[in-house]
């Protein structure tokens, strides 16, 4: 549709509906996000394995925005317990608090970093930490937005015939399996990405899967991460702005966006921010196509999700 459209005229049934009853409670965050973060995370949690109430997974980059709707609707809609790894820094007690909000009302959250996993002096410890937490229950399913070495080793955690779902690679390394865990572990490595999954899925299962999300979030099942919401312009300080968002590269440069603050993985960026996503977009119904616009021009009467 355009990264910088404002107005579109499109069919009627390339939209899918919002319904009534949940789109009020819908602010411009959620519906941003609404059919990428959290339908990646529920995809990722429904297909590839079976899982029940009292499972537990494992999954990196789990601050990211994707990995914070996987650890909510494990938790509130699966009851699954989640292991969750994430870059080591100075706030990780602040971080560790945050994930027990995000996990509020399931089995359990945990969290370890990716150093204590590699390190020779806090490996072992720390793989026994995770054994004494699943206590027995085999970890079946890893979700994977980083690769490299961290994800070799967070592989090695997983009971036989278990599956490493790739959807991002934000180490912008190799993902690295050992042939040990696929010929003698039977280890599933998957790949997935939103977009083929849309594709490949009719516009009414597209439509339940945009209710379902949208439901979560009115009832507050779901959140989406904290957001800054900056209006791109040429003057100075939004240059400045847009550079402190996105990391130091780029920052005080007029009206420039370092090279993070582009539409990136469904991982969103794991620190410091999330992907610049559009926003939502609204749009009324006329014949046969709908005029659409983005949130900030004119208000119509329904929200729907492109």
């Amino acid at each position: 549709m355009g990264t910088w459209t404002s107005h579109m005229i499109a069919p009627a049934s390339d939209l899918i509906p919002i319904p009534r009853e949940a789109k009020e409670n819908l602010t411009d965050v959620m519906g941003s996000t609404l059919m990428i973060n959290p339908a990646t995370a529920i995809c990722m949690l429904r297909e590839f394995e079976q899982l029940k109430k009292g499972d537990v997974i494992v999954q990196n980059a789990a601050n990211s925005a994707v990995g914070q709707a996987v650890v909510q609707l494990a938790a509130r809609v699966l009851g699954v317990e989640t292991i969750n790894f994430v870059r080591d820094r100075p706030d990780l007690q602040s971080l560790r608090s945050d994930f027990e909000e995000w996990g509020r009302g399931g089995p359990g959250t945990h969290v370890f970093t990716y150093e204590a996993l590699s390190s020779r002096e806090t490996s072992s410890e720390t793989k026994d930490a995770v054994k004494r937490i699943a206590n027995g229950r085999p970890i079946k399913l890893a979700l994977n937005a980083l690769c490299g070495k961290d994800t070799t080793n967070m592989s090695k955690l997983l009971a036989p015939s278990a599956s490493l779902v790739t959807y991002g690679a934000m180490s912008r390394s190799p993902l690295s399996l050992p042939a040990s865990l696929l010929i003698f572990r039977d280890l599933k490595a998957r790949g997935f990405w939103m977009t083929t999954w849309y594709a490949m899925h009719t516009r009414q299962q597209r439509a339940a899967l945009t209710a379902e999300l949208a439901r979560w979030y009115a009832e507050a099942i779901l959140a989406p991460p904290k957001a800054n919401i900056i209006t791109l312009t040429h003057d100075q300080q939004s240059g400045e702005a847009q550079g402190q968002g996105w990391g130091k590269k780029g920052a005080g440069k007029k009206g420039a966006l370092s090279k993070r603050a582009k539409y990136g993985g469904q991982a969103g960026k794991e620190e410091g921010g999330g992907t610049l996503n559009p926003p939502l977009m609204e749009a009324r119904v006329e014949g046969q196509g709908a005029k659409v616009s983005r949130s900030g021009g004119a208000k119509t009467d329904s929200k729907f999700a492109l």
